[in-house]
């Protein structure tokens, strides 16, 4: 299938630049993107009542400057289980509420020979719900099926057919969806359950991937094959939950597939929310005003993409 013209946005790792296209076209997509139902914060109204809660145990794993594994722990923590239908189950996290320091630091950018992750800055987040896992494609198909509510869901959107892989729906992430479709699947859902489903906010996002922790990764310092699935290697997935939590029990958040934010991306963090909410408005005079906030690199590091660029995302639930 002839792929539209490309443009890339420098932010991203070169060695990343070939997981992370950014599509043009920005004409028709600002349009569909500006009719989407606005994302929501931990600021709007909550719907829905409280869910089952039920407690898991997962491993925690440290690594040292080498890579090399020097701790092991179980966590534990509490989630609830959304029955999605078509035997598919999305699996929600409690994440607590507190305060962090958002964006890199100093060394960190330094490190990084600079970056779009500055100032450092205290960020207060409220207690949400975030997906244990990226949305896997059996879920996508299970929602895909539910009725419309403002745009169509191809139910068998992935870049990878059944015959050229060995892609499990029900164990491996969707990887080829829009900023507009991944709000139409919260939109769905949320008719589905009553409860309110939603992108995270970038703030949201850090704050549940460090879980705690100050280093590059949730792990440690350093990314090696072992501990992460890596984006860079454009031609491959790996089942979801393959390698160790973070201490808040969320999987694949450095990996994997990159994940879809509601916020619009501005270029640096002045003038951010301190209160974990999503940027809801465009970065004026900026030719990428249009792009929205993308993760799943480093915890701090942050990139962008056009709405009609194709990645994958995790949800997130607000509950009374």
């Amino acid at each position: 299938m002839k792929q539209p013209h490309q443009q890339s946005l420098d932010i991203e790792p070169p060695n990343l630049r070939r997981r992370l296209l950014i599509f043009s076209g920005l004409g028709l997509m600002s349009a569909i993107a500006g009719s989407c139902m606005r994302q929501s914060s931990s600021r709007i109204s909550k719907l829905g009542k409280a869910p089952i809660l039920q407690t898991f145990e997962f491993e925690v794993i440290t690594v040292n400057p080498q890579g090399q594994i020097v701790n092991r722990r179980q966590g534990k923590n509490q989630f609830f289980a959304e029955d999605l239908g078509k035997g598919a189950i999305l699996e929600m996290v409690a994440i607590p509420g507190g305060q962090f320091l958002m964006g890199s630091s100093p060394a960190q950018q330094r490190q990084m020979n600079g970056s779009s992750s500055e100032p450092q800055h205290s960020v207060s987040v409220a207690s949400f719900y975030l997906g244990k896992f990226e949305v896997t494609q059996a879920q996508w198909q299970a929602v895909a099926g539910l009725p419309k509510v403002q745009y169509d869901l191809d139910p068998n959107l992935s870049r990878y057919p059944p015959e050229f892989s060995d892609i499990v729906p029900n164990q491996h992430p969707i990887d080829w969806v829009s900023w507009p479709e991944a709000v139409e699947f919260c939109q769905r859902l949320s008719r589905r359950t009553g409860r309110l489903y939603r992108l995270p906010s970038e703030a949201e996002w850090e704050y549940a991937c460090s879980a705690g922790t100050t280093t590059l990764y949730h792990f440690g310092e350093i990314i090696t094959p072992e501990n992460v699935s890596k984006t860079a290697n454009y031609n491959k997935l790996t089942p979801v939950g393959s390698f160790s939590a973070n201490p808040f029990g969320l999987y694949d958040m450095h990996g994997n597939v990159i994940e879809w934010c509601a916020d619009y991306w501005h270029r640096d963090y002045y003038n951010a929310p301190t209160d974990g909410a999503a940027r809801e408005t465009p970065e004026e005079l900026s030719e990428f005003r249009e792009y929205r906030v993308v993760r799943g690199w480093r915890t701090a590091y942050r990139s962008a993409a056009a709405p009609n660029n194709r990645i994958g995302f995790r949800v997130a639930c607000s509950i009374s």
